[in-house]
């Protein structure tokens, strides 16, 4: 079911910059894609690359995360989806991608989250190398299940 719901997400939502929200029943995904996300700073930066995102469990839900992205950097930078401001599991990792325009997929989750309003959000994060990190475009699929 999870993956009719993804492939219906990925081919009907094709406008860079955007939010999307369905509500299947039991099932909700939340859709962001966007581009061109550019990390300047002095120092060890992040930025979050979406707004943030609110939903509710009406009892026990998962949250089930999926993002795709390519870069323009060969430079190390870490992609890290937060639940209520903790970082989803597995544990988010630092990454090198393999050169410019090349997708990195990640996955992350969480398989019990108590009833409740809940926030999501995805962050970028990188040491400083002298120059900018570019995120050329991203797209990231929140999928919540109720349970």
């Amino acid at each position: 079911m999870r993956a009719y719901l993804v492939a219906f997400a990925v081919l009907f939502l094709a406008s860079s910059a955007m939010a999307e929200q369905f509500h299947v029943t039991d099932t909700q995904i939340i859709t962001h894609r966007g581009s061109d996300v550019v990390l300047n700073h002095a120092d060890v930066a992040s930025t979050f690359i979406d707004k943030s995102n609110t939903f509710v469990c009406s009892s026990v839900c998962s949250v089930v995360i999926q993002t795709q992205t390519l870069w323009d950097t060969s430079f190390s930078a870490t992609l890290c989806t937060l639940i209520d401001s903790v970082p989803a599991d597995p544990t988010c990792k630092e990454f090198i991608p393999a050169g410019s325009d090349v997708p990195y997929t990640t996955f992350q989750g969480k398989p019990a989250l108590p009833a409740g309003t809940h926030t999501i959000r995805t962050q970028l994060r990188a040491p400083f190398y002298g120059h900018p990190i570019q995120l050329t475009s991203f797209q990231l699929v929140y999928t919540i299940y109720q349970h």
